[in-house]
């Protein structure tokens, strides 16, 4: 196996109280369980970077996010400068509020729970825990202290706790209600990404500040022979060596890769984002934005190219070729449907759009537009 092959053991110890760490070890660390709480219209959020989730391809962290269930329908939410959470409801082409009160959210992530139904996590920028926002409003403290969060399509949600001289990497199972954390040799963590192995398991990649990068799996630690400044996971599902990552390289040709456990495949040049998603029929597609005149562009696994324009700062790549993007423009949120996949959103609100663009113009009064969408883990 290429990179450097670590293992940690699990440790039988009882569970410390979230978020106040001591001595940490590199073994498993066992977790307490979670904690209840309680016309011309403008996009009232502008969203930040969010890795769009899919049928089988999870989020990295951002204030968007989405996900597309196993029947294919796709659900977006969405972090306004009011630091209150937004579900986009297609039917009715609005936004409406769904954070819990009081919960200053900094950042956002879209999953699937147990039922297959979507959940959104949420950071409260102050206590720095995480939140489960459930599909009907409900809102649930977990407990856990983190810096960045990743749900995934299997009731789980991975995030970021800072320690030293590694951090750590929790992963809540929403079947338990409870956390357990891996340290490794990875340290200070600048990005995480989730994925899923050939058996439908999540698995996360991990990039940290010297710009290396590392997959954990099941306890497991790889070292991936290769150093990037953003990583995206794709449907490891189709890919029997269970490695499925696209990057952008260190290089001042920013060069997007995909890589398979063996070797990397150029995929394009002079990219400043990338986002991995599917098209209809379940094949990987890799999405990014030209750094210079700022289009969306579009590759498939057997190279083919396309330019789908736009002007945009931001995006996240769903299932169906779906892409939601932050408009370079007014910072108004747009999504590129390739597929026409909500089409009848489209002929009940007479948006067709222009280009396969449609602006999501929604509204919920008092709403505002939200911070700087600018997102990039490290600098090349």
């Amino acid at each position: 196996m290429l990179g450097l092959l670590h293992r940690f053991a699990k440790s039988g110890r009882p569970a410390r109280r979230t978020g106040h760490p001591a001595g940490f070890r590199p073994e498993v660390e066992g977790l307490g369980g979670s904690t209840h709480g309680s016309g011309g219209r403008r996009l009232p959020v502008r969203p930040e970077v969010e890795q769009l989730e899919e049928r089988r391809l999870m989020s990295s962290s951002g204030v968007i996010s989405a996900v597309t269930d196993n029947s294919g329908s796709t659900t977006v939410f969405a972090l306004g400068s009011d630091h209150s959470v937004y579900k986009f409801f297609a039917a009715q082409d609005l936004w409406f509020p769904r954070n819990p009160p009081s919960v200053w959210c900094s950042q956002i992530s879209a999953g699937l729970n147990g039922s297959g139904h979507p959940v959104c996590y949420t950071i409260d920028a102050w206590t720095h825990h995480v939140w489960a926002l459930d599909d009907d409003g409900g809102a649930r403290d977990l407990g856990y202290t983190a810096t960045q969060i990743s749900a995934t399509r299997n009731n789980e949600c991975f995030a970021l706790h800072t320690n030293y001289p590694s951090d750590w990497v929790g992963i809540y199972n929403g079947a338990t209600g409870s956390w357990s954390s891996w340290n490794g040799p990875w340290g200070t963590l600048a990005q995480l990404t989730t994925g899923v192995d050939g058996s439908g398991r999540d698995e996360v990649y991990l990039l940290n500040t010297a710009r290396q990068v590392y997959r954990m799996d099941s306890g497991w630690c790889w070292a991936l022979p290769f150093q990037a400044t953003q990583i995206s996971a794709g449907a490891a599902s189709r890919n029997p060596a269970d490695f499925d990552l696209f990057y952008i390289d260190t290089t001042a040709n920013h060069n997007a890769y995909h890589y398979d456990g063996t070797s990397s495949r150029l995929m394009a040049n002079y990219v400043a984002q990338i986002s991995a998603g599917t098209d209809q029929y379940g094949n990987e597609v890799l999405y990014s934005i030209d750094m210079y005149m700022r289009w969306l562009r579009r590759t498939d696994m057997w190279g083919h190219a396309e330019w789908e324009y736009g002007n945009v700062s931001q995006i996240s790549a769903a299932g169906n070729d779906m892409v939601f993007a932050v408009n370079s423009s007014d910072n108004s949120v747009s999504v590129f449907d390739r597929g026409w996949s909500w089409y009848g959103l489209w002929y009940s609100t007479n948006n067709w759009g222009s280009g396969g663009w449609h602006t999501l113009y929604g509204g919920w009064s008092g709403a505002p537009t939200a911070a700087n969408p600018a997102y990039f883990p490290l600098a090349a």
